[in-house]
């Protein structure tokens, strides 16, 4: 069975996915003090990447000008009924992209280039974790340093100002009561850990991965 449309949609939605990524980062983190400095900085060495230029490129002529870029395949023969099939994505060596312009197979460039957007988000969590990672937000010394009040916790978890107001309950035990309800309902949990363990073999914070003997 030829796959190669098959292919091409997915490589082309995969160019018009992977380009929003920092479009989407610079949009939500506009308002988030010294991220534009903090974002050009990035860009630096973004530019430097052949292979997002690349990308980038691939991205505009496919969403513009109806261009496709996978343009060749190998083809094997099947050994239980002698057809000949295309392979698709699974074999890295059979889809292959400009080589006078990326001397990768297609799986891999793509792989190449996106672990360079991921890590651009990685490094966000680092930077502005205390902002946008729930886990980082969610502390006492956090809450404490933004200088947050309990009925400001019970504002934005959706509770009436003033719900954990009990008489014999401190501030700080509201506060520390309120903090681990939030935590224990696993809305803390960063759902791009996954990928950041995968394609960069760190945490969100950056710390390495210990293999296991």
């Amino acid at each position: 069975m030829n796959k190669l449309f098959e292919s091409q949609c997915f490589f082309n939605a995969f160019l018009s996915a992977a380009r929003s990524i920092t479009m989407v980062l610079q949009f939500v983190m506009k308002d988030i003090e010294d991220f534009n400095k903090w974002y050009k900085e990035q860009t630096t060495w973004l530019k430097e990447s052949n292979t997002l230029r690349y990308f980038v490129d691939f991205r505009n002529d496919s969403i513009h000008q109806g261009k496709n870029f996978v343009i060749s395949a190998d083809w094997n023969v099947n050994s239980e009924s002698g057809e000949r099939e295309l392979e698709t994505f699974f074999k890295t060596e059979s889809l292959q992209i400009f080589r006078s312009k990326i001397s990768k197979d297609i799986l891999n460039a793509s792989g190449e280039y996106f672990t360079t957007l991921l890590r651009v988000i990685q490094q966000c969590y680092v930077k502005y974790g205390t902002i946008i990672d729930p886990d980082q937000y969610w502390t006492i010394e956090n809450i404490e340093n933004k200088k947050l009040t309990c009925e400001d916790i019970e504002e934005s978890m959706g509770f009436p100002r003033g719900w954990t107001e009990i008489d014999g309950y401190t501030e700080k035990e509201r506060k520390e009561f309120l903090i681990k309800s939030i935590r224990s309902r696993e809305a803390t949990a960063c759902p791009l850990e996954p990928l950041f363990y995968n394609y960069l073999g760190v945490n969100k914070m950056g710390e390495r991965i210990k293999k296991k003997a």
